[in-house]
């Protein structure tokens, strides 16, 4: 579990093992919607703002819950467990 304060924004991150060069997007399911990752190597992230924070250019995070992640590589589309994000 990944606390959050509800006016604060932060990165978050996660690293992925073995994934192909030519693999497809790399998302995020947060705030009900899949959300693009920005990819550094084997790293993704996501800039997230609590409720109470400025949310420019980051997702908002309305309540606790559970993030999946999921990476397409043609014609796989794996999904996992990416924790769950609570708010403090």
């Amino acid at each position: 579990m990944t606390n959050l304060p509800r006016a604060g924004r932060e990165y978050f991150h996660w690293t992925f093992n073995g994934l192909p060069d030519d693999h497809g997007p790399v998302e995020a399911f947060i705030s009900g919607q899949w959300r693009p990752l920005t990819m550094d190597g084997a790293g993704g992230r996501i800039l997230l703002a609590g409720p109470d924070a400025d949310s420019a250019g980051a997702v908002v995070v309305s309540a606790n819950q559970q993030v999946q992640l999921r990476v397409t590589d043609t014609p796989e589309v794996i999904i996992r467990d990416g924790g769950s994000i609570r708010l403090e």
